[in-house]
């Protein structure tokens, strides 16, 4: 469990947990990309994409992780670690050495 306090006075605390992303992650994380993908490239990634993307990273280790963290059932944040893979475009990612 960790502790993020909303302010420099300690106010405001928030209690999550972090844990493996599942498949039943997926539709929640290829959401908040997708809102990611709006914020800093103005773009929407295509739904045929990104959804079957996030879900084979989630479901084969060799592409990469994702992890979540959650407030109760609510996942507030998300990570994850790519080897190669692109989940917004659900293929490997140009080699650019």
């Amino acid at each position: 469990m960790f502790s993020v306090y909303e302010s420099s006075r300690d106010v405001d605390k928030m209690t999550f947990n972090i844990r493996n992303a599942t498949t039943a992650d997926a539709s929640t994380i290829a959401d908040y990309n997708n809102r990611l993908a709006e914020e800093t490239e103005a773009r929407s990634l295509d739904p045929d994409l990104i959804g079957p993307g996030v879900e084979a990273i989630i479901s084969d280790l060799s592409k990469g992780r994702y992890w979540v963290a959650v407030t109760g059932d609510k996942i507030i944040g998300q990570i994850a670690v790519t080897y190669e893979w692109s989940d917004w475009r659900k293929k490997p990612t140009k080699n650019w050495a």
